[in-house]
């Protein structure tokens, strides 16, 4: 059903505003907090992906959206400008059989704004490329992507 890799793309409530809701059902709205999101897991009935998040978090302990700089210059390269989930309202729909109603905002159509340019955090020895209308794949493998590594190593 869900790869690692999903668990570890989850919100994180600290790259958003305090109580920035992701999902709302009739009965309950869920934050991108450590409590809310197995909350979400185990109330779609998936107490093994609970399990696994909790796990994933943990591995992170404290929370921080990033990881201790390394140190070194670390380029922090990522895509803008495309069209990405940012809320889930299952108001009046069955939770979490339905598909919800998705309010979309600005990302790489995977992750979210907030969450990709959280590397600003890290303030030195850091430089920031932002590629407009690049997705999450093309970071990698579409041809701004691969440009913008190759503009690094051949300086």
């Amino acid at each position: 059903m869900f790869s690692l890799a999903d668990y570890l793309l989850a919100p994180r409530a600290e790259a958003f505003p305090t109580g920035k809701t992701f999902i709302f059902t009739d009965n309950r709205n869920y934050t991108a907090s450590r409590d809310d999101m197995v909350a979400v897991f185990r109330d779609m009935r998936f107490n093994t992906g609970a399990a696994i998040y909790q796990y994933v978090r943990e591995a992170n302990d404290p929370p921080s959206v990033m990881p201790r700089h390394p140190g070194v210059l670390t380029y922090c390269i990522y895509g803008t400008g495309v069209v990405t989930t940012d809320e889930l309202h299952f108001e009046g729909k069955n939770f979490p059989d339905e598909q919800p109603t998705v309010k979309v905002t600005n990302g790489d159509g995977t992750v979210v704004y907030a969450s990709l340019s959280a590397c600003r955090n890290w303030q030195h020895l850091t430089e920031f490329k932002e590629l407009p209308n690049v997705d999450h794949g093309a970071i990698l493998k579409g041809n701004k992507g691969i440009q913008a590594v190759i503009d690094i190593l051949s300086r």
